[in-house]
């Protein structure tokens, strides 16, 4: 196993006046990969001498804050590339590192470094990315590793892949050779699978890396993904009743994680974990039962277990006392699903026929808010074929309770008040856990919003969504953009002109608490509007 780990170098002068001309690669250039290395579209050449300067002006850079990197001269073969920086464990400790490309563009006479993109880790990131599809082959660009706190015993590891499947094929530099994929079923509204639907994975930019299509059952896969992926999928269809359930599975062929929709026909993995991680399979929407106030329920959905995606349809399920006496029965539906609906509280066990080897099986115990607090899987069968229920986190469960008791409560946001540049957060406002989905409960505040910005037509508002720190940095971006564009769809359909609502996301870049609280990060999660001129 080859493992790269790059010194930083102070590189030269810094750079003075508004623009980046002049520059220039001086002193012997070294190979950074040996050309036999695997995946790499060729090797990068590193200048042993410096630039004429080492500032950059870049959005990824506050004024003044980079003077310190390594400049790497790339000349891709083709016009796809993915370079990834990773700076943890054995792959270097370098803090918030800091990745550039560039490319010259001759002006009046002179050189000038045009940036094509940047980013910068946040706090605690050890990996970034950047990716292109419309590179110039053989043209010379120019990357950039740096950070504003780098020292010159610093270090990290450089990758450059010309594919983004052709990430798998490197070496793994975290010592566990595996990977991972994606497999997916899109159903129209009636639960049938649908083909010929065209689905895109996306880079940070949310630009189409490799796309696929349905095929007669609805279903598509994408192989071969990077290590510890968490991709953005993209439905190419503008249709939204499509129904679309999306999986990450291992390389043990075992679903890691289920994706939630993120934004429009866009879903991600790992996004704004305000949700039950110990469920692979059902989401709010399964659990929505409704039942009488005091009453509990049960619910659950039969899948076949090599895919997820095919709800295993007439399957018998029984409900039973915890002295086993059959209380119900039920039939699951097309999709899989079956429920037992106000129900005494108390402790119930169930059992559901047929081969369990080739089926999944994932049940949830819900009370009158619509809460799941006990669950149980097919991984969690006793030897008598008895499902064993497990509590659920009290600290979510109990997060969860409160926020829809609020809802219920109905306790208006004052809209009167809206004055320019003052913030107001949607606080009756809830979405699906880790998605853009608005819930319905949330519907009386936004008819507030909608009949206050109809009272005063000369208004403009800013609508900005924002998550907590936890999850998948770029799935939360890309969800609390989806957020915001969920608020302006809504007030758009109740009769706001569209020109007067903008949308922005922030991700967790603006919190307003701690993120070391599970209240703090609550208080993240949100969404608010600003009136502006």
């Amino acid at each position: 196993m080859k493992r790269f780990l790059f010194t930083l170098l102070i590189l030269g002068q810094t750079l003075t006046g508004i623009s980046q001309m002049g520059y220039r690669i001086s002193g012997e250039t070294i190979s950074a990969f040996k050309p036999g290395d695997r995946a790499l579209e060729q090797p990068l050449r590193r200048s042993t001498g410096s630039l004429s300067w080492a500032k950059v002006l870049s959005p990824c850079v506050k004024p003044g804050g980079l003077e310190v990197g390594t400049w790497f001269e790339y000349r891709p073969k083709s016009p796809q590339a993915t370079i990834r920086v990773r700076v943890s464990g054995v792959m270097g400790n370098m803090t918030e590192p800091i990745l550039y490309m560039g490319v010259n563009k001759p002006h009046k006479g002179q050189d000038l470094l045009t940036e094509l993109d940047c980013v910068k880790a946040e706090k605690g990131q050890t990996e970034i990315l950047l990716s292109f599809n419309d590179l110039t082959p053989k043209e010379t660009y120019f990357i950039l590793v740096g950070s504003e706190t780098a020292n010159k015993n610093d270090s990290y590891t450089i990758h450059v892949w010309t594919a983004y499947t052709d990430l798998a094929k490197a070496e793994d530099l975290s010592e566990s050779a595996s990977e991972t994929y994606v497999s997916g079923r899109v159903r129209d509204k009636s639960g049938t699978g649908k083909s010929g639907v065209l689905i895109s994975i996306l880079d940070k930019s949310n630009k189409p890396l490799e796309t696929a299509k349905s095929d007669s059952k609805g279903t598509f896969t994408f192989k071969k993904l990077p290590i510890d992926s968490k991709p953005i999928i993209r439905i190419e269809e503008d249709d939204t009743e499509l129904i679309v359930d999306l999986f990450l599975f291992g390389s043990d062929g075992k679903v890691k994680e289920k994706a939630t929709r993120v934004g429009n026909n866009m879903y991600g993995f790992g996004a704004d974990e305000d949700h039950f991680t110990q469920l692979r399979l059902l989401s709010d929407r399964d659990w929505s039962l409704n039942v009488e106030k005091g009453k509990t329920g049960v619910t659950g959905r039969v899948v076949d277990s090599e895919s997820f995606l095919f709800g295993q349809a007439n399957v018998s399920v029984g409900l039973y006392s915890t002295s086993k006496n059959k209380l119900a029965s039920s039939k699951t539906d097309l999709n899989g699903k079956f429920s037992f609906k106000d129900l005494d509280q108390g402790d119930y066990m169930v059992r559901v026929e047929g081969d369990q080897s080739k089926n999944y099986s994932e049940i949830v115990m819900v009370d009158d808010l619509n809460v799941p607090f006990y669950y149980a899987n097919s991984a969690m069968i006793g030897k008598d074929g008895f499902f064993k229920f497990e509590k659920l986190p009290v600290e979510i469960v109990e997060l969860k309770r409160a926020q829809e008791k609020d809802t219920r409560m109905k306790i208006p946001t004052d809209f009167s008040s809206m004055e320019s540049g003052k913030a107001i957060v949607l606080k009756d406002l809830l979405f699906e856990s880790g998605s853009s989905t608005i819930l319905t409960s949330s519907y009386s505040e936004l008819n507030k919003l909608a009949e206050e910005l109809k009272k005063k037509p000369s208004l403009r508002i800013e609508i900005s969504g924002h998550t907590d720190n936890t999850g998948n940095n770029a799935a939360n971006l890309t969800l609390s953009t989806g957020r915001a564009e969920s608020v302006k769809q809504y007030l758009v359909e109740k009769g706001v002109n569209a020109s007067r609502v903008e949308c922005k996301g922030f991700g967790d870049t603006r919190p307003v608490a701690s993120n070391d609280t599970e209240e703090g990060r609550t208080k993240n999660r949100r969404v608010e509007f600003v009136v502006i001129k």
